[in-house]
């Protein structure tokens, strides 16, 4: 996966079909929410956000994984692919409420002043 990431030219020329295979692979060996994650950040790159949406509601009772990270700002990429603004800034603050260090916080800062939340 990694080395997909590190060999495009850009985000958008990275081969999201390849690393979705890897996770697919993975998941086979070591199902967890992490992959399910994952996979649904991978889907939303691939315009499938009926799918990320499935794979999120599938653990989305899990109040573990809720209060991560990577859960949060899936679930803000998806609300944003969506054009749900509400769900967008409402899963963008509950993201900046983590310990989070400073770039990450610029970063979750700069999503929210960039769609105007």
């Amino acid at each position: 996966m990694a080395l997909i990431h590190s060999t495009a030219k850009t985000w958008e020329s990275t081969d999201w079909q390849a690393i979705l295979s890897l996770y697919q692979s993975l998941e086979k060996l070591s199902p967890s929410p992490m992959i399910q994650i994952n996979k649904a950040l991978i889907l939303i790159q691939l315009d499938d956000t009926s799918g990320a949406q499935k794979l999120i509601d599938e653990i989305s009772h899990l109040t573990h994984i809720k209060a991560t990270l990577p859960y949060q700002l899936v679930c803000s990429e998806l609300a944003k692919k969506t054009d749900n603004r509400e769900a967008t800034a409402h899963h963008l603050q509950e993201a900046l409420k983590m310990n989070i260090n400073g770039p990450v916080r610029d970063f979750l800062t700069d999503q929210m002043s960039s769609f105007d939340l």
